[in-house]
Order: structure tokens, then C-alpha cells, then sequence
């Protein structure tokens, strides 16, 4: 099970990630993730804590990664939705 995440969904992919200072003050890393058999409309900005799925995590950097150095054309473009907090820190 992926954090605090109800059982019945799981992380499909994550589209897209963002740094924000929380409440605490602490800055944190939330993930934009398309959950399997949702429509995109179920999509949401969770918390790093709250997605136990290291393999999506990998695969999300090496894509950006890749789609910064322009080596993978089949990469998916950031998101442009809004974060769960208005303080986005690039």
C-alpha cells in the first residue's frame, strides 16, 4: 500500500513534480499522479511520503531527464496544473 492512499488506487504514472513550502515552513516534493483505471480528471498532487512507487519515481527523473537533454521524443511534457499550495518553487 502507497502511504496513507486507499488500497483500491494505484500510482499508473507520475506526470509531473513540484517543490513547495508547507505549513511547516519545510520545503517538499509532491508528485502529480494519473491513478490506473481513473480518468484524468482523478488526477492529484500527493505528497513524496504518500507514493510507495520507486519504480515510477526512477522512471519520471529518467524521462525528464531525458526530455530536458532532448533525447526521448516520446516523453510526455510537465503538467501546467496548479499545485496543492500557491508558494511553487522551481
Amino acid at each position: 500500500m502507497a502511504g496513507n492512499i486507499d488500497p483500491e488506487f494505484e500510482v499508473e504514472e507520475i506526470l509531473d513534480s513540484r517543490k513547495f513550502v508547507c505549513d511547516d515552513g519545510k520545503l517538499r516534493v509532491w508528485y502529480f499522479v494519473k491513478f490506473k483505471n481513473c480518468p484524468d480528471s482523478d488526477n492529484q498532487w500527493l505528497p513524496a511520503s504518500f507514493c510507495n512507487c520507486h519504480a515510477l519515481v526512477r522512471q519520471y527523473y529518467r524521462n525528464k531527464k531525458e526530455r530536458e537533454l532532448g533525447t526521448n521524443e516520446d516523453a510526455v511534457a510537465p503538467m501546467s496544473t496548479e499545485g496543492p499550495y500557491g508558494k511553487y518553487l522551481p
